[in-house]
């Protein structure tokens, strides 16, 4: 077998072991980072874990495409949504199921779905739009807007811009 292995051959081969010795020898030495002060120390190595909760809610309304997106671009390696079901059993991602909260339901087509409002015993019988009231195809129509828009925790300048 060796006499059929040329000189270059054997270089290649000789340069793959001993590369990976070094990186072997070199990731032993790697100082452990303990990211999470409320973690104990392990000895295990891994990566931090990035979730996009919700997209990336501060820069773009939350649960919509492009925060989703944009969550990815950043660096997410997970999205974790908030799902609920409409009326006809479509699991719509949003974080209230107030549909007020996050949407142009109100002022929709001049208040088409005005005649939904309604007391909810499950949100402590505030009046709202809920998601379980309407169709997925209902729901389709409506644009989102930040939840959280006046306490300057997140970005306006896209409110409604997106489905």
């Amino acid at each position: 077998f060796s006499m059929l292995l040329d000189s270059r051959m054997w270089s290649l081969l000789a340069f793959i072991l001993l590369s990976s010795l070094v990186a072997t020898d070199s990731t032993s030495t790697k100082k452990k980072i303990n990211r999470c002060p409320l973690r104990h120390s392990s000895d295990i190595e891994r990566p931090p874990l990035t979730l996009g909760h919700r997209g990336a809610s501060f820069h773009i309304p939350e649960h919509s495409l492009p925060s989703y997106r944009l969550a990815l671009e950043l660096g997410a390696d997970y999205i974790e949504p908030d799902l609920v079901p409409t009326q006809d059993g479509t699991l719509v991602a949003v974080h209230s199921v107030d549909l007020n909260t996050t949407s142009n339901v109100h002022t929709y087509n001049n208040g088409e779905f005005q005649s939904k409002a309604r007391q909810s015993e499950a949100n402590n019988n505030e009046w709202g739009y809920y998601v379980n009231d309407f169709t997925w195809e209902e729901v389709q129509k409506l644009s989102v807007r930040q939840r959280v828009s006046d306490s300057g925790a997140r970005y306006g300048g896209y409110d409604y811009m997106f489905k």
